[in-house]
């Protein structure tokens, strides 16, 4: 058919709705649908094609070989916006990774993998999405592949999850090419805490810094530009594992810029940590403050002191953080028999407002949400890789 009896807009509605969420819809389903698309007729193929180029994931042999023809193919490799790559290269690869020989005399990592070699000719791809489900012996062997994209021209987002960087001076190293990055986000990745290392200043343009249950590192901090705007920490299992107690935050107080700031503590553990970072928060710009707490099941008297939010209550309303103006709480929390959904959570959002009565006072905007899970569930707040 070369052309749809259908209104064009009518045609691209159809096209976006059945493309789905780019990471969250099943990957092969949704290639298979747009190609469909694509041939149904004239009209609907640049819809389709843009659709289907402009968010690639890489799971599988066979998408690599999809890769292969958007970077071989000049007038489609425009097109690509955003990559995710979270898959084992391949055994031939990995095989090679395990072996002695994987590293040649001169200490050089092996070659990428052909499908690889030439991605960064995605001269608009503006997100990297990058991690591995193997050992994470094997990372210091996948490095080049990271910064190989740090000579993609538009690229501001870069995700790295489920790595093990191993030394602190590594993962500074892979992150120095990415001089025009803005946003950085760390899930599920270790690398060893406190370490001293050379003077790598890298990310200059960094606004935006996510650390999600990654090494606990506060040192970190301290390596990162000034010019940071947005702020996530979250302290979950992997540094609960490896025994990372955090002792302060004076990295901290270099964020002047800072305007938005999220705390994210186990309930089980370590919870001092918030007011820690919190003490160390110096910036006139700070206006958001989210707290989001895991693992809440003691709604006890002593549970909700061990959210810190009464000595929050009296740190928000004086300097240096009573320029903050919104205050966002997130609870998880499992049921144990006979309890009902709705009691809990309402009982949840009155006791967090009465511990904030001095926040309440002077108009602090306040929201509450209270999750509320089944006991056989599992109760943490999402990772989310990609979003």
């Amino acid at each position: 058919m070369e052309n749809s009896v259908l209104p064009a807009d009518v045609c691209y509605n159809i096209i976006d709705a059945v493309s789905g969420d780019d990471w969250s819809s099943d990957n092969r389903e949704r290639l298979d649908t747009l190609r469909s698309c694509a041939l149904t007729c004239t009209s609907w193929l640049g819809r389709a094609r843009f659709r289907l180029y402009d968010s690639v994931s890489i799971e599988d042999d066979e998408e690599f070989r999809f890769i292969t023809t958007v970077v071989n193919s000049p007038y489609l490799a425009p097109l690509v916006r955003r990559l995710q790559i979270s898959m084992p290269l391949n055994d031939d690869w990995a095989e090679d990774t395990d072996s002695d020989s994987a590293m040649s005399t001169s200490g050089s990592p092996p070659p990428l993998p052909p499908a690889l070699q030439h991605i960064q000719e995605l001269v608009n791809l503006e997100e990297l999405i990058f991690g591995f489900v193997l050992d994470t012996k094997f990372t210091r062997l996948l490095l080049p592949i990271v910064t190989s994209f740090a000579s993609a021209p538009s690229l501001k987002k870069l995700t790295l999850f489920n790595l093990e960087f191993g030394r602190l001076q590594s993962l500074l190293l892979c992150l120095e090419p990415f001089t025009g990055l803005e946003t950085l986000r760390l899930a599920l990745c270790t690398w060893t805490a406190y370490e001293h290392t050379e003077d790598v200043r890298p990310l200059v343009a960094l606004i935006n810094l996510e650390l999600l249950d990654s090494t606990f590192d506060p040192s970190f901090l301290g390596w990162m530009p000034a010019t940071i705007e947005t702020l996530l920490l979250a302290r979950g299992e992997t540094s609960e594992s490896l025994g990372i107690v955090p002792s302060d935050y004076p990295a901290l107080s270099r964020y002047s810029n800072l305007k938005s700031i999220v705390l994210e503590a186990n309930m089980s553990s370590d919870t001092h940590w918030i007011l820690q970072a919190l003490t160390n928060l110096h910036s006139p710009a700070l206006k958001e403050l989210a707290l989001r707490y895991t693992a809440f099941s003691d709604m006890s008297g002593g549970g909700f002191a061990r959210t810190r939010l009464p000595i929050m209550d009296d740190m928000l309303s004086r300097a240096p953080l009573w320029s903050i103006q919104q205050v966002s709480i997130e609870t998880w929390t499992s049921l144990t028999k006979n309890e009902d959904v709705g009691t809990v959570k309402e009982y949840l959002e009155s006791q967090i407002r009465e511990t904030l009565p001095r926040v309440r006072a002077r108009g602090v905007r306040l929201e509450i949400k209270p999750h509320v899970f089944a006991s056989n569930t599992h109760h943490a707040a999402p990772i989310e890789i990609s979003r």
